[in-house]
């Protein structure tokens, strides 16, 4: 699939060359998107970023027809720890990757709390992986 892109990105119809002191009226100015395209065909590392995007578990349920992704998160924590739910929403327009960030803050036991959140980071429908 990385192949197929790059293949796709390397190989386009030439781009129309933009109107004198035009900036973005009439859509993407030609010359701001030719070096954003070589370098996605050329220097962008997409294993890097899939390994980043991978570091937490990802799962997809069923949910009145829809396919809702969703990133779960479990503490291991002793059984004297209670374990609090946590929903976390995306905005529009948006997605999971707003809450890599704070993930690991949140879904940390800290000693000096008796309680601990169990991550619950759904993609809203018809954004990242849910239908």
């Amino acid at each position: 699939m990385i192949l197929d892109l790059k293949d796709r990105l390397l190989n386009h119809r030439a781009l129309t060359p933009p109107l004198e002191g035009i900036g973005f009226q009439y859509g993407c100015n030609s010359k701001v998107l030719a070096p954003w395209v070589n370098y996605w065909a050329n220097d962008y590392n997409f294993t890097e970023r899939e390994a980043y995007l991978n570091q937490y578990p990802h799962f997809k349920t069923n949910i009145q027809g829809l396919d809702i992704h969703f990133i779960w998160i479990k503490p291991q924590v002793p059984d004297d720890v209670t374990v609090v739910p946590l929903l976390l929403l995306h905005g529009r327009p948006g997605s999971v990757r707003e809450f890599y960030d704070v993930i690991p803050l949140l879904s940390s036991q800290y000693k000096e709390y008796k309680f601990a959140f169990e991550l619950i980071v759904p993609s809203l429908p018809g954004f990242g992986f849910s239908d």
